[in-house]
């Protein structure tokens, strides 16, 4: 969430610009750009706006993820002057028609082959060599007094 979220100041479309700085970072890095363990330290780094980047991050992707998580939010890609065209002009989308991304015009970089639209093989989260965990006695469950309590 944005630092402005989480300060209850009220948002706009500034937190959008927020999320895409943070999905941004997550497609490349693979983790969240303030990731900790409690949600209170995560808190803390948003507020600070303590990102850490990998010591091979692309300098393109960096400085935009930096200019859209500002914490500022009138100092924010996105929420500048120039709006969204702040973010299509960056360098990072450089030699990317991005109207054309837009019509679905481009050619296709990668076609992954697939038996069918629900063939999942290619997304390696599958093992079918692994074995279904075995069930629990209900008896055994050391759950099932905690769940029915919230019942």
């Amino acid at each position: 969430m944005a630092p402005e979220i989480f300060l209850n100041k009220g948002h706009n479309k500034g937190v959008d610009w927020w999320a895409f700085g943070c999905f941004l970072y997550e497609l490349l890095v693979g983790i969240t750009p303030f990731y900790e363990n409690d949600p209170i330290l995560i808190f803390k780094r948003v507020l600070k706006g303590d990102i850490k980047f990998p010591s091979n991050f692309p300098l393109n992707a960096k400085s935009l993820i930096k200019h859209c998580l500002e914490i500022e939010e009138n100092k924010r890609y996105g929420c500048l002057s120039k709006g969204i065209q702040d973010i299509k002009g960056h360098r990072f989308f450089n030699g990317l028609d991005l109207n054309s991304l837009s019509k679905q015009k481009l050619r296709v970089v990668y076609i992954p082959d697939v038996d069918n639209a629900d063939d999942m093989k290619k997304l390696n989260i599958i093992n079918e060599d692994d074995e279904d965990a075995e069930e629990i006695n209900p008896e055994q469950d050391p759950f099932d007094e905690w769940i029915r309590k919230g019942k």
